[in-house]
This record gives structure tokens, C-alpha cells and sequence, in this order.
């Protein structure tokens, strides 16, 4: 009997991994390839890939933190979408004014 090596290849997602890694896209793009001057596909491509995972973070999270509402004494919905809500209206200015410093730069 010989001995068997197995390679196993595995992928974990998750709402706040994919959220962070759109957040660090953006800023990479931002950082690295923005020229200061001109939008590009790149900016729009890591704009609308924030604005998604975002979304799906904040949902995960508000349906993780359902139960602790009526433990903490206020609607959990409410104290996350105030946030969400800025940080859509924020990201919603930089694509649809194709306006990189919008987001701060």
C-alpha cells in the first residue's frame, strides 16, 4: 500500500469578508490606479461592488442581531439603517456623480 496524498481546495465567503475585501478593492483602486482626474471602470466596478456587499452585510447583520432588540430596548432595524442608509446615500453620490472624491479622496 502506497500512501495517498489528498489536495483539497476550499472557498469560506462571508457577508463581512466579502464586504471588507469590497471596501479594500475600492480603496486599492482609489490608492493605486485613480488618476485624481478622470472616472473609470475600475472606480465603477469597485463603487457598485461596495454598494452591494455593503447591502448584504448590513442585512446579515440586522437578521444576526434580531433577537438581542428587545434585550437592548430598541428596534435593532432602527439603530442599523441609519447607517446603511448614509452609507448608501454616500456611495450613491460618488456613482452617480462619477465623483471619486465623494468618497473622501
Amino acid at each position: 500500500g502506497g500512501v495517498v496524498v489528498a489536495d483539497v481546495r476550499f472557498h469560506l465567503a462571508s457577508a463581512v469578508g466579502d464586504y471588507v475585501g469590497a471596501l479594500g478593492d475600492l480603496y486599492d483602486v482609489l490608492a493605486w490606479s485613480w488618476d485624481g482626474t478622470n472616472w473609470t471602470e475600475q472606480l465603477a466596478d469597485a463603487s457598485l461592488n461596495l454598494l452591494v456587499d455593503m447591502s448584504t452585510f448590513m442585512e446579515s447583520l440586522q437578521a444576526m442581531m434580531g433577537f438581542a432588540g428587545p434585550m437592548m430596548g430598541a428596534s435593532t432595524d432602527a439603530m442599523l439603517q441609519q447607517p446603511k442608509r448614509v452609507l448608501e446615500h454616500q456611495l450613491a453620490r460618488v456613482i452617480d456623480r462619477q465623483d471619486p472624491q465623494a468618497v473622501g479622496m
